[in-house]
Formats: C-alpha cells, structure tokens, sequence
C-alpha cells in the first residue's frame, strides 16, 4: 500500500503545481490585457487629437481667410488649444500606466532568488 500513498501525494504534488502556474498564467494573461486596454485607450485619444489639430488647422485659415489678424485671441482656437492639453495629459498619463504595468510584467516574469547566506 506504501506505493499507492507515494502516488497519490506525487499527483497531489503534480496537481497543486499545475494550479500554482495556472494561477500565474491567469494574472499574466489579465495583466496582458490590461496593456491592450490602455493602448486601445491611448489610440482613442490620438484620433480625437488629430481630429482638433484639423479643426484647429480648418478654423485658422478660416479666420485667416476673413482677414483677421489676431487668430490666438480667438475663443474657439483657444478653446480648442485647451483641448490640446488635456488631450495631451491624458495621452501622458496613459502611456505612464503602460508602462507601469510593462513593468509590473517584467517583475513579476523574473525567477525570485533567493539568497543564500
């Protein structure tokens, strides 16, 4: 009976092995897709900034084409100048949590060492 006993705590063994890496394959897979979350975040974010740079570009000449010389004083360009920024932010602090959670990746992927001592 001591073979059998020996094979089911090998297979207990193999078993919460497989659970264990299982596990860290979850939280790699949901971490993956939270990278792919906040770039399909920060492309949203290019679009509509492109989207102002040729409103911007289309109200400029407009009131260039109207013969106005002070175009910054404006409120619409300011307005969307304003826009500009927070885009801009927003697009920042995007690419700073990709990068964080890059990061959280890489540390988590590494052998933990243990030291010897």
């Amino acid at each position: 009976m001591m073979k059998w006993d020996k094979l089911k705590i090998d297979i207990k063994k193999g078993t919460d092995s497989l659970k264990t890496g299982m596990k860290k394959v979850v939280k790699q897979a949901v971490t993956e897709v939270d990278v792919l979350k906040l770039k399909y975040e920060r492309e949203k974010v290019k679009r509509e900034l492109s989207s102002v740079y040729q409103r911007i570009g289309e109200l400029v000449f407009d009131i260039a084409a109207e013969g106005k010389k002070d175009i910054l004083k404006d409120p619409d360009i300011n307005r969307l100048f304003n826009e500009v920024s927070r885009l801009e932010e927003i697009e920042k602090r995007l690419d700073a949590e990709i990068s964080e959670t890059r990061e959280y990746i890489k540390v988590k992927k590494e052998p933990q060492k243990e030291d010897s001592a």
